[in-house]
């Protein structure tokens, strides 16, 4: 048996007849050989016109590969598909595999920040693929914009210079995990695909996140989102039960975090239940840091405080907005600012926070949330607010 095909498959315990041939391994890496040709330092493809098919050349040999090996082994766990397709050639490649139903593959795979998803089902006549993320046809109109960022015509380089700023989420490439939620109420299997579009540098990424619906033979999207977060945060989609958390790096008004820093934490959730999808809300983890912001908001539209800060509180505040105008001349009340986020960490009856133009402080905060007030505020040395605890 040829030596190479069993490297190849080497995660499969027990050899069987007929194993994928040489052929079909060999079409994947000859394609991706030729994509890794066209692609540039910023992880997108160049604009050569040949680019895209080459891209898509390689998905559609990964799959006819995948299709193959599963015709083999009926029998094949989670496990046994990832290692089968981790160990094509690049090392680079990644792969996750999840079982919709008992005919039914889902699969996410990546090589450098290119990914794509897919399912195989077996119809009675082998495994063929029935949904492809990229393929157009599978999009609705309300998802289509998004969506198309998985498509190898929009992985160009060039896509960003015909698409609106405001709307360069519908540029790619990508590269996603993928997870099962609860069925429906006519027990169609719900998963989701979560996308982190590739960039050269950086660590504060753009993210999309499509839910899907699997009735057996046809996967149809059902919603898709857009957000931020930074590359080692601790967690970006969980599922607790009919719940699904989104976790986002969002934005201070007169603050902000560096790219590597968490900044900003924002929980959107949705109840993924049998009838439909709703979403709940958004919930702040850090409120504490946002009213303070809210303060400085207050201040720099020379808006009344009121009962939110006491007088002296007010001066401080001011006089560090004050600051800021000084470091990063603003052209307007809504650019004011006390610049980057050095640390901050919750305080005894308070918060502790240090930025560049406003210096370190500790507020005092008096009241439950929703009738929050600062009651004092002083300045400590500079790296107090570090230390166990502090977060930037």
């Amino acid at each position: 048996m040829d030596r190479k095909i069993l490297s190849i498959f080497a995660a499969v315990v027990v050899a069987a007849p007929n194993l994928v041939g040489a052929q079909t391994v060999g079409d994947f890496e000859t394609a991706n050989t030729a994509v890794g040709k066209h692609v540039n330092e910023f992880v997108r493809l160049d604009d050569d016109p040949i680019s895209p098919t080459l891209l898509e050349r390689r998905w559609e040999a990964l799959r006819r590969a995948a299709a193959r090996w599963l015709d083999q082994y009926s029998k094949a766990r989670v496990s046994t598909l990832e290692a089968a397709i981790k160990s094509l050639k690049p090392k680079s490649i990644d792969a996750q595999a999840l079982q919709l139903d008992g005919r039914s593959w889902l699969v996410a795979a990546d090589i450098d920040g290119f990914g794509t998803a897919f399912i195989l089902t077996n119809g009675g006549h082998g495994f063929r693929t029935t949904w492809a993320i990229d393929d157009p046809q599978t999009w609705t109109v309300g998802q289509a914009g998004r969506l198309s960022a998985w498509n190898p015509q929009n992985a160009r380089d060039s896509c960003r210079s015909h698409t609106p700023e405001g709307r360069w989420e519908d540029c790619g490439p990508l590269s996603g995990r993928v997870g099962v939620l609860p069925k429906d109420a006519a027990g169609a299997r719900r998963f989701y695909v979560d996308g982190q579009y590739a960039q050269g540098a950086g660590a504060t990424v753009g993210n999309q996140l499509s839910i899907w619906s699997w009735d057996g033979s046809r996967a149809r999207p059902l919603l898709s989102r857009y957000y931020n977060s930074m590359i080692d945060q601790a967690w970006s989609v969980r599922v607790r039960g009919e719940i699904l958390d989104i976790r986002s790096k969002d934005s201070f008004q007169h603050m902000f975090a560096c790219g590597g820093c968490e900044g900003r934490q924002v929980v959107a959730s949705f109840r993924v239940s049998p009838e439909n999808i709703k979403k709940l809300g958004r919930r702040s983890l850090t409120p504490d840091l946002d009213f303070v912001d809210k303060v400085y908001d207050r201040l720099a539209r020379h808006e009344a405080v009121g009962n939110l800060a006491t007088p002296s509180v007010t001066k401080f505040m001011t006089a560090q907005l004050e600051q800021g105008d000084a470091d990063y001349k603003p052209k307007t009340p809504a650019q004011k600012q006390v610049g980057m986020i050095a640390n901050w960490k919750l305080a005894s009856g308070g918060i502790c926070l240090e930025t560049d133009s406003g210096g370190a402080a500790i507020f005092a905060l008096a009241g439950p949330q929703g009738r929050r007030r600062i009651i004092d505020a002083k300045t400590v040395p500079s790296g107090a607010c570090g230390g166990a605890g502090a977060r930037s």
